[in-house]
């Protein structure tokens, strides 16, 4: 518990160290987005029997659960522990990751499809719990003069790196197509990687420090 309690060192080193900490997160968290999302998300889907009906609700299922941010919102303010709440978000949400990439192994064919948007509506909801902590945390993390020119840096390098791996996983799913099929299992396997990148990355956030959060006014959540 000691990682997970709000410092009052705020030193240059603290903070720098926090800093990098962030970059090779954001680097991780892409790498799993790249190898779970897009194009390998719905071409999994349509191995496993998906419709048309689910292909679309893959699309609504991220931004429908975006409203979970609203009670996670007085989660945060009632438990002030913002790289606790963080931690165990994130990582039991991309836990759901390993699930799915097991279906294809495990799962009876009448329950696949049920599961899998199971497991992508817990990824999502969870982690939108995740987000709203994050956000809060790393605004008293990272210091103003610098959050611009830090953020745009984070997202140029992990883009550039999800990029990469994203043209590596193509290469990788053409390799092992059979006879032009490709198998589910494929996908399951770039899944697993993703998801092993996603959960590795929780291990940088115990090295960004956690400031106290500053007392709001007395209002109310509306």
């Amino acid at each position: 518990m000691v990682w997970f309690l709000p410092e009052k060192d705020r030193s240059h080193w603290r903070v720098r160290r926090g800093l990098n900490a962030l970059l090779y997160e954001g680097i991780c968290s892409q790498i799993m987005g790249a190898l779970t999302g897009g194009a390998f998300l719905v071409a999994f889907a349509l191995s496993i029997g998906a419709s048309n009906k689910v292909i679309g609700l893959l699309a609504a299922i991220g931004p429908a659960t975006q409203l979970l941010q609203i009670p996670s919102v007085a989660l945060v303010d009632r438990i002030r522990l913002r790289k606790l709440i963080t931690v165990i978000a994130v990582f039991v949400s991309r836990l759901f990751w390993i699930a799915i990439a097991l279906i294809p192994f495990f799962v009876p064919d009448n329950f696949r499809i049920p599961l899998f948007l199971l497991c992508l509506f817990l990824f999502f909801g969870i982690g939108n719990v995740a987000s709203c902590s994050f956000n809060s945390w790393v605004r008293d993390v990272v210091p103003e003069r610098i959050m611009g020119r830090f953020f745009s840096r984070r997202l140029a390098i992990s883009t550039a790196v999800a990029a990469a791996v994203s043209i590596a996983g193509a290469v990788v799913v053409d390799l092992f197509a059979t006879g032009g099929k490709i198998d589910s299992e494929i996908y399951s396997g770039l899944f697993f990687v993703g998801a092993t990148c996603g959960l590795f990355a929780t291990f940088f956030f115990k090295r960004v420090p956690e400031p106290h959060m500053e007392t709001p006014p007395a209002e109310g959540l509306l």
